[in-house]
């Protein structure tokens, strides 16, 4: 299988992690899950984690200044008309902040009880299903900034989510990436135990460069890229730790009874080698 990034075809097993092999190319460095796992695994593998895990709707409010801050983020740019469309929206938590500030909503979430619950706030502007689903034919360059916060590392095929993107975007919008940074420090430093290496969770890990070629495509140039630090709460990042850096949680587990509860819930900025990807739309 021919790099998404570089069209080469030349990769090197770099780890095995949770039963799947991750190799990375030998041109552009971007690593990647292969082989990759059917959707039918992915979908069933979401389903239990909604039900018993990190993907249960109720559980984002832990993340809502997290939101707040990516909402303040994308305000930061100069948007004519606010109208967004947010890819892997879960229960709309980053759209009811933007529809509060005077935005027009909508999105596309892969989890049906997750679209269920932004499809309350936000209507029959929700749709339900994978990118490959989405038919877009009626949603050509209506938007002025779409979203894909922590999903492009999920996608069975980034290319095609990029082409949607592309697709949807007016000429001199603006897309947000969010996504770890396999290129990162922290990446390095961890190796093999870095937590977002979570397969079949994620399934493609990024340096900042690899965003821009394959935007460039769509007609799409970077505008900037910064490290993503979130303010989050301690006791929920031991929590996370679970479900990305099990090697650490089984560290850390036996520990935590003797942190006192007001220390968990005290919030701090954390670092997990994730970026913000900007880019803007220069031609069609």
């Amino acid at each position: 299988m021919k790099c998404i990034v570089c069209g080469k075809d030349k990769n090197k097993v770099k780890f095995i992690k949770n039963n799947y092999q991750l190799v990375k190319c030998k041109f552009c460095g971007l690593l990647k899950v292969d082989p990759l796992p059917t959707l039918q695994v992915l979908q069933d593998f979401y389903n239990l984690r909604s039900k018993k895990g990190n993907y249960s709707p109720e559980k984002n409010k832990e993340t809502y200044k997290v939101d707040e801050g990516l909402a303040d983020y994308i305000e930061f740019f100069s948007i004519k008309d606010k109208k967004i469309f947010d890819i892997g929206c879960f229960n709309g938590q980053l759209l009811d902040i933007l529809k509060e500030r005077g935005w027009e909503t909508w999105g596309l979430e892969f989890q049906g009880p997750a679209s269920e619950r932004a499809r309350i706030n936000h209507g029959r502007q929700i749709y339900t299903g994978a990118i490959e689903d989405l038919n877009i034919e009626d949603l050509k360059e209506k938007f002025d900034v779409v979203t894909a916060m922590g999903l492009i590392e999920h996608t069975l095929n980034p290319s095609l989510l990029t082409q949607k993107i592309g697709f949807m975007l007016k000429k001199g919008g603006f897309v947000f990436i969010q996504t770890p940074n396999y290129d990162s420090l922290i990446s390095k430093l961890f190796g093999k135990y870095w937590p977002p290496l979570a397969p079949p969770e994620h399934l493609y890990y990024f340096s900042p460069e690899n965003p821009s070629r394959i935007f460039s495509r769509e007609g799409i140039q970077l505008v900037k890229w910064r490290p993503h630090w979130k303010k989050l709460r301690i006791g929920y990042v031991l929590d996370q730790l679970n479900h990305f850096g099990i090697e650490i949680a089984s560290i850390t587990n036996r520990i935590r009874n003797f942190i006192p509860q007001k220390i968990q819930d005290y919030e701090l900025p954390f670092y997990g080698g994730e970026i913000i990807w900007v880019g803007r739309k220069v031609s069609n």
